[in-house]
């Protein structure tokens, strides 16, 4: 107890032994019931199977949980320490419950594409050419099997721990960045907003990487200023760099080689590219930008060039690049949709008619669409956070129509992560108020 004691007088763990108040319980307990109202429609085919024995354990084990915290919370134990061990051990559990670890998911391929790779590479072949258990191509970029390899070597082929490890370090770092700041009491229902909602049953059922991409970006972007500095105005509304641009130092360094090993993971990283580069340009300073830009682009290069030179045409017109190039050079047909989707299908039927070239006029409206947010409207990271998931939802909305629509929900975390994590800087917004009221 005295151990204890002297923990709880620690300030950077203060906040853990401090009461969690009624409306964390509340907000905990949302994601978790909304996933419970949805699995007889929604998730209980992709996730448990076809066991209706399954269905009922993930139910009672969400009724046990919600009445526990409940019961908990009534009786007086409130140390959110005990809350945050309890979703973060929960979290494991379903990563392990729902991705069965030493099995693959019948239909999804994506555990399977990162082993494979992984072993083609440990083989000495070009990943590239293997296929999944399915029979399908590759589409992960070369990062994705560096990061996984030590998974895989120690768990003897099973790259799905790797989820289990991406989890606890967000939450680590999360709770670490917040837990003795005013927003200490976000730590635990923003945890469990992304470990108890029904998009994380789903991908973890399949062992996507995709969330474990949404939660290394959130915990990177820890490294960057969470306000910018004040801008230099061009015309009325528009600023891209600061009057006095802030010293390059170790996070942001740090930053830009993870940022450049994202790029190496998944070509939908490259969408926010260009926003987070003005970010980094509205706070750093056009030299200080371009040094940094560069250094990602190299430690992105440093990833892709090993292998894309082992077959150049394969490589960009096959497989990866190729296959991620396809996902928009057909839309879907007309009976497959609600007709209120017809007059939009349209539209992509007679003007989106380019095959592969589709992907990049997509991939050029996108970014072109975070530029110009980045001008308008870009000075802390609640702006940019927001414009993240504004840059994925038109991926998704697009991913709709495509051919591809019945794995639109693999993706889903790509664009939900980035909007639950800007909940920490809601109140930036009502500071900067105050700010100009008080000037």
């Amino acid at each position: 107890m005295k151990s204890i004691k002297t923990l709880s007088e620690n300030t950077k763990y203060k906040a853990l032994f401090s009461d969690m108040t009624p409306m964390e319980y509340i907000l905990i307990c949302i994601p978790f019931t909304m996933s419970i109202i949805s699995i007889p429609s929604t998730i209980s085919s992709l996730i448990v199977g076809e066991s209706s024995n399954n269905i009922f354990a993930y139910v009672f084990t969400a009724l046990v949980f919600i009445f526990g915290l409940g019961i908990l919370f009534l009786l007086g134990i409130r140390w959110r320490i005990i809350y945050f061990g309890i979703l973060l051990g929960l979290g494991v559990f379903l990563i392990v419950f729902l991705g069965k670890p030493l099995e693959y998911y019948p239909t999804s391929d994506r555990d399977s594409a990162i082993r494979v790779g992984i072993e083609a590479i440990l083989n000495g072949e070009f990943p590239y050419y293997s296929k999944t258990d399915l029979g399908n191509a590759i589409s992960p970029l070369p990062f994705t099997f560096i990061l996984y390899l030590p998974v895989y070597l120690i768990t003897g082929g099973h790259t799905f721990f790797m989820n289990i490890i991406i989890l606890c370090l967000f939450c680590i770092v999360l709770f670490y960045n917040c837990v003795d700041s005013e927003k200490s009491n976000l730590v635990l229902p923003i945890i469990s907003f992304i470990i108890l909602s029904d998009w994380f049953l789903l991908e973890t059922a399949i062992n996507s990487d995709a969330l474990n991409s949404g939660l290394i970006l959130c915990m990177i972007l820890f490294l960057l200023p969470d306000k910018l500095p004040k801008q230099k105005k061009i015309l009325k509304y528009l600023s891209i760099v600061p009057e006095k641009p802030k010293r390059i130092d170790k996070k942001i360094i740090i930053f830009t080689i993870a940022f450049g090993c994202l790029l190496a993971m998944r070509t939908y990283i490259w969408l926010i590219g260009i926003v987070v580069f003005f970010y980094i340009l509205k706070t750093y300073g056009f030299k200080n930008s371009m040094f940094l830009g560069l250094l990602s682009i190299c430690i992105f290069l440093a990833w892709i060039l090993p292998f894309m030179l082992q077959d150049i045409n394969y490589f960009l017109n096959v497989c990866p690049m190729g296959i991620n190039s396809s996902k928009f050079t057909e839309w879907r047909p007309y009976d497959s949709i609600h007709p209120i989707g017809y007059f939009i299908l349209y539209l992509l039927n007679t003007f989106l008619t380019f095959g592969a070239t589709n992907s990049i006029i997509i991939t050029v409206f996108i970014v072109l669409f975070s530029l110009l947010l980045g001008l308008i409207k870009l000075e802390n990271k609640l702006h940019l956070l927001l414009i993240m998931t504004f840059c994925y939802l038109i991926f998704l909305f697009f991913y709709l129509f495509g051919i591809f629509y019945s794995i639109i929900g693999d993706y889903v975390s790509i664009a939900v992560i980035p909007f639950i994590f800007a909940f920490l800087y809601c109140d930036m917004e009502t500071k900067s108020k105050e700010k100009k009221l008080n000037q």
